[in-house]
């Protein structure tokens, strides 16, 4: 089964960079300043985490669409 996730690229990068949002979301103005040097914006859509699980969320995903979700962690 390929992994899919449209916002990241096909191939892993040597970094990325994770924001997880306030509660309440970012306003527009603060999401456009962050793509300004090159960042890409991504949305959940109507799923709505706590701040202290968001982030772990993120983690998750980016790691299960690079494959990288094996026992040692690499």
């Amino acid at each position: 089964m390929e992994r899919v996730i449209p916002f990241l690229s096909p191939r892993s990068p040597a970094t990325i960079g994770i924001v997880v949002g306030p509660e309440g979301g970012f306003a527009a103005e603060e999401v456009h300043v962050s793509e300004t040097p090159g960042c890409q914006s991504a949305s959940m859509g109507d799923l709505i985490l706590r701040t202290e699980t968001a982030g772990s969320y993120a983690v998750m995903l980016v790691r299960y669409h690079y494959g990288i979700l094996n026992q040692g962690g690499a």
